[in-house]
């Protein structure tokens, strides 16, 4: 009896997804199943396309040597356009709009053009690409190895030609020294960009926010380079911000309304945030060493006074939390009772997050303080690294402004 055929059962769309998935040497094998699949990899809205993929088979991608010895071969140009034209040969089967496309490449996809001659197909109308991810990779990496890109012409975006990415409506950047900001001129349509371990000075970041006038989110995370952070986009709704150091950051956004902060080392009084929009924040963020700093800052009127979303996560054994009374002119366990939260934050706040919740006695006084004077708060949830039923002892006797309030608890093997 044959085994039934819960794939080729499922809506075509629904297997285009699936399909979709998959790295692009893998997508294109589908077609050889069935004469129902033949065309399925076609239609899809997503490619997947990683060049060490199409250059090495996935049985010696994970072993070093093998590996080393295929690429070993393929050092040279004429090699490495053989793959740079069998992309744009997959480019060319694909029937369908492409809406978006994930692009692993090599150093030298980047440095002999291929990169750019794959850009320029699909800025073709016919594919109406919006998003696009790019990430660079040395060829002689033989597994995923995260790494940081140095200031190097192997890994320089810049040599892409001006408004090169003029085209699109979101992208995304892994791995690249950015040495000048020409192939971002023109990105009116750009409304989301996200860039990650990215190396970049002062001027050229600058100089890429400046040509993005209507980007709406985004997200800079463990990239190196400048010194100074400024944001200024008027259309900006959503900015992340993470894993760097600098020494000044100004958010000067009237109409942000998402914020949220990893771990950042910028000084408490030179981080400025000018957001009176903001409707969420949230925070895992370590500023430097200072408590003051960071008290400061999370209890800025002008930062907080409109958001009606607050995460507050504990900061973990690696990170600084303790030694801090020091820094007080009071024991930090009477800070939330002296301190306080401005009502203009208080009387709008709707939803608390806090998460590494273990019962001390400065994080039942934020619960505490929150509980019984938010008037407009509906959910508290606490992701608790103590025992739930601790946790729901000690607040179950506090007093509550809001009628409307539920206090969720969650074990700490929970998920945020």
């Amino acid at each position: 009896m044959e085994a039934a055929d819960f794939i080729s059962a499922l809506p075509g769309d629904v297997q285009s997804i699936i399909v979709s998935k998959l790295p692009i040497d893998e997508c294109v094998r589908t077609s050889v199943l069935s004469k129902k699949w033949e065309s399925i990899w076609k239609n899809t809205n997503h490619l997947e396309i990683h060049l060490k993929s199409l250059v090495c088979p996935s049985s010696l991608r994970h072993h070093p040597y093998a590996y080393l010895g295929i690429i070993g071969k393929l050092m040279k140009e004429d090699k490495f356009r053989l793959y740079s034209e069998r992309v744009l040969s997959v480019l060319n089967s694909h029937s369908s709009e492409i809406r978006s496309i994930n692009f692993v490449h090599f150093t030298r996809n980047l440095i002999w053009g291929h990169l750019e001659t794959w850009l320029r197909f699909l800025a073709k109308e016919v594919k109406k690409i919006e998003h696009l991810s790019l990430q660079c990779e040395p060829a002689d990496l033989p597994v995923n190895i995260r790494f940081f890109p140095i200031i190097s012409s192997d890994f320089n975006l810049s040599v892409l030609a001006p408004g090169i990415f003029s085209f699109l409506a979101s992208l995304e950047l892994n791995n690249y020294y950015v040495q000048s900001a020409t192939p971002f001129e023109g990105c009116q349509r750009l409304q989301t960009l996200k860039m990650s371990r990215i190396q970049v000075d002062d001027k050229t970041l600058s100089g890429i926010l400046q040509s993005c006038n209507f980007l709406e989110k985004f997200r800079l995370c463990e990239s190196d380079g400048f010194k100074k952070l400024k944001i200024q986009n008027p259309n900006l709704k959503v900015l992340e911000l993470a894993d760097f150091s600098v020494k000044v950051i100004k958010v000067l956004v009237e109409g942000l309304q998402v914020l949220i902060l990893g771990t950042l080392c910028c000084p408490g009084n030179k981080f400025i945030i000018n957001a009176r929009s903001l409707r969420v924040f949230w925070s895992h963020c370590t500023i430097n060493n200072p408590q003051r700093d960071k008290a400061e800052m999370l209890t800025n009127q002008a930062i907080l006074e409109n958001c009606s979303d607050l995460f507050v996560r504990k900061p973990s054994e690696g990170e600084s939390s303790s030694s801090g009374d020091c820094l007080l002119p009071y024991p930090k366990s009477k800070f939330w009772e002296i301190r306080g939260i401005p009502d203009s934050i208080i009387n709008k706040l709707k939803y608390v997050t806090v998460s590494g919740f273990q019962g001390t006695e400065q994080e039942v006084g934020f619960v505490e303080e929150v509980m019984t004077t938010a008037t407009m708060m509906q959910r508290i949830t606490i992701f608790c690294s103590c025992e739930v039923k601790e946790a729901t002892f000690l607040l179950s006797e506090l007093p509550r402004a809001s009628r409307n309030l539920s206090i969720e608890l969650k074990p700490k093997n929970s998920v945020v």
